[in-house]
């Protein structure tokens, strides 16, 4: 029985290294580029919109899904992807922004291997790109099923969600949100959040441009402020900031994604892992816009509400 234990102990050590080697190095994949995972059987929902419920940049939504699975013995890879993708609009707002959706598939999270896509035919609906980039993520997730079956013969199960919807808008701004989450084995899965606004009237995807030069160090010690006060909380935790930090309290940095316009303020969103541990979540702050308007140009300043 001893000498049964060390023949396959070693094996199932060598496995988890192995997934976590494959899920460490996808994260960096999902760090700012999103991706999702044969088609068995797609299917699309058709349920158009004039931008929300706070909307009036005349951008008509459609709302593309896909939903596949594909099997390898026991194994499996599901992916499910919602995008509200501009059907029709106005012309340098619609490609903006279905140039910034495609721009989110083009790295593949399983693979590594990039993937460009065509927008200038047949994709209007954005139908055939989502679907193409859902095939070709469950194709290369089969690849990588069957390369874990054949070296360690474990169930393995992957998972990839991805959800692309507008979250504000006004006749002058456009936000649109990216949420992904991807489980490639291990304890949990990765989640990532990338956000983007567009000026309605140019297409222009506005972040750190915003921003007059010379301004950065006094924009860090704002988000800075707000992060320990609005996320952190330390008063009401109880605990010291830096407990709850992977990064130095005194010097917390920007986040790596750019900030994107909402009603209430600028919001700043740090990714998993980026400043704080898992358990922390994906830290944030909102700037109120007269927080900051001695930071920002004067022609972004004209776009606020």
């Amino acid at each position: 029985k001893g000498i049964c234990i060390l023949q396959i102990w070693p094996r199932y050590i060598l496995t988890g290294i192995y997934i976590l080697r494959i899920y460490m190095k996808r994260l960096v994949y999902l760090s700012g580029i999103l991706a999702s995972c044969l088609a068995i059987s797609t299917q699309c929902g058709c349920s158009n919109r004039t931008g929300n419920a706070a909307s009036d940049s005349s951008l008509i939504l459609k709302n593309v899904i896909y939903s596949d699975s594909v099997c390898v013995d026991s194994s499996s890879a599901t992916c499910k992807i919602s995008v509200e993708y501009p059907e029709a609009g106005p012309q340098p707002l619609t490609d903006s922004v279905r140039q910034w959706i495609a721009g989110l598939m083009y790295r593949d999270a399983f693979s590594g291997y990039d993937r460009k896509f065509d927008l200038t035919s047949g994709n209007e609906s954005g139908q055939q790109l989502v679907n193409d980039y859902g095939d070709s993520l469950l194709a290369s997730a089969r690849g990588q099923l069957v390369e874990l079956d054949s070296l360690f013969a474990v169930r393995s199960s992957l998972e990839y969600e991805s959800s692309i919807k507008m979250i504000y808008s006004t006749p002058k701004l456009v936000t649109s949100s990216s949420t992904v989450y991807v489980y490639l084995g291990g304890a949990h899965g990765g989640t990532t959040g990338v956000n983007c606004t567009f000026d309605a009237a140019t297409g222009t995807s506005l972040g750190w441009n915003i921003f007059v030069p010379g301004s950065e160090e006094k924009l860090r010690e704002i988000v800075s402020e707000g992060l320990k006060t609005q996320f952190f909380n330390t008063r009401e935790k109880g605990e010291s900031i830096q407990d709850m930090l992977l990064v130095d309290a005194d010097s917390i940095p920007l986040p790596a994604t750019q900030p994107y316009f909402m009603a209430d303020g600028l919001h700043f969103l740090y990714q998993q892992y980026e400043i704080a541990p898992y358990s922390e979540g994906m830290p944030g702050c909102v700037i109120p816009y007269a927080g900051i308007s001695d930071l920002l140009y004067p022609a972004v300043s004209a776009l606020l509400p």
